[in-house]
């Protein structure tokens, strides 16, 4: 397996900035949640306010990868597995590459 991931970027998914890398065998994406519990009892000074929430779909499970320009500067890539679909909000560029980097894996 491989070191570094073969792409990588920052998109919003569910209101919040995540870190989405392009790996052969999966999509990670992590985002960075203010915790609120660590906020009210002064734990953060200690440990930091944000939880880290990563998520991973494998890709065997993606079906089909599409894109759609939205409003503004941004274009959403959406991914399609076996238990639904997942919206990556990305700029134009980025997103072209994503969906290079995604159908490359799909189809080889």
């Amino acid at each position: 397996m491989s070191e570094k991931p073969l792409y990588e970027f920052t998109s919003h998914i569910d209101g919040k900035n995540a870190k989405v890398q392009i790996w052969p065998d999966r999509i990670e994406w992590t985002r960075s949640t203010v915790s609120a519990l660590k906020v009210a009892t002064g734990v953060g000074f200690l440990t930091g306010f944000t939880n880290k929430d990563t998520n991973m779909v494998p890709m065997r499970q993606v079906t089909s990868v599409a894109s759609k320009k939205g409003m503004g500067v941004n274009t959403v890539v959406t991914v399609h597995t076996a238990s639904g679909a997942l919206d990556f909000r990305v700029s134009h560029r980025e997103a072209a590459k994503a969906r290079e980097v995604l159908n490359e894996l799909l189809l080889g």
